[in-house]
């Protein structure tokens, strides 16, 4: 499915929950977001959690070392 696809779906799905007309550039808008909120949604250190899609949170990692395979230099990461 291509965007355009996508957001004609997004378009017509919506229209038969709330019986309201979106044009496509809006519903492109919404879909151009999504993923920002997201993301700042995480940085900001919150969980979103989005019933029958998807949980997504931040996942904290600690530093550790690491080599260049080529090189075989070590860096802390």
């Amino acid at each position: 499915m291509t965007k355009r696809e996508l957001d004609g779906r997004m378009a017509n799905m919506i229209y038969r929950m709330t019986g309201k007309r979106y044009y496509l550039g809006d519903i492109d808008i919404v879909l151009e977001a999504f993923p920002y909120v997201i993301a700042e949604a995480i940085i900001e250190d919150e969980t979103v959690s989005i019933t029958g899609f998807g949980k997504f949170m931040p996942k904290h990692l600690h530093a550790r070392d690491w080599t260049n395979p080529i090189t075989g230099e070590t860096k802390h990461v």
